[in-house]
């Protein structure tokens, strides 16, 4: 069962080459063709694995791992082991590659939905906001979306949107955000957590202490959302949060 398999994933630097080991089979199998290790030698590498190990997503500043790979910036993609395909994931809903850097992202349990942040203004339509943004890339319909909005659509200003987190259905994703206009009342100057519905288009903030009041002291950072999207942990330096 999916739910038995324990994966875990080794970067063998020295070889330049990448292998899954699975822990109940006590196998270890290699992550994919040459192309593959050719990540490795990006100098901001990072390397995610879906819960059944099938999918894995990271980032990579390399010009040949697929083909017309002309954007000379860092991009999101993302490798299926059971076809052995290799796709780019920070894509335009068209297919157009994106004309900056995106970095930093997260799949979902089962692999469907990619999250990722970029400065990229072409990933979407009217992206005007000149900021960080998060994006999601739905690997069915290969579709890409904007997730870093106010309820309603309203995109963000005042800060960069960065460190995404995605639900197992794709309807909630976590991120932090610097952004000052995503919520109502956000007066505090500093980064924060908020949570996009999807579904409903709504945002709110979850980085608030059990009155709802807003955080102060220091920022709030890096979320993590559960697979139902029920529960988010993060960090944070503020001072308010919780009693002492």
């Amino acid at each position: 069962m999916e739910e038995d398999i324990d994966y875990a994933v080794k970067e063998l630097r020295m070889l330049e080459v990448l292998y899954i080991h699975d822990k109940v089979e006590r196998t270890t199998s290699y992550a994919g063709s040459a192309q593959i290790a050719d990540y490795i030698k990006a100098k901001r590498a990072t390397l995610l694995v879906s819960a059944d190990g099938r999918y894995e997503v990271f980032q990579s500043n390399a010009s040949n791992l697929v083909e017309a790979d002309e954007n000379r910036a860092t991009d999101i993609f993302l490798r299926d082991n059971f076809s052995d395909t290799l796709s780019r994931a920070s894509v335009s809903s068209k297919g157009e590659e994106s004309n900056g850097y995106s970095l930093d992202a997260s799949i979902s349990p089962e692999g469907r939905y990619v999250v990722f942040e970029s400065d990229a203004t072409n990933l979407v339509e009217e992206d005007t906001n000149n900021v960080w943004d998060i994006f999601l890339y739905d690997t069915l319909f290969h579709t890409t979306t904007r997730v870093s909005l106010g309820s309603g659509g309203t995109q963000s200003s005042g800060g960069n949107s960065t460190a995404p987190s995605v639900s197992a259905d794709g309807r909630y994703v976590a991120f932090d955000s610097e952004a000052v206009n995503l919520v109502e009342g956000d007066t505090n100057m500093l980064c924060d957590i908020f949570v996009h519905d999807r579904f409903s288009g709504t945002t709110r903030r979850v980085s608030v202490n059990l009155n709802g009041a807003e955080s102060f002291g220091g920022d709030s950072f890096s979320p993590t959302i559960s697979s139902d999207g029920r529960f988010v942990t993060f960090y944070s330096l503020a001072r308010n949060l919780v009693g002492e």
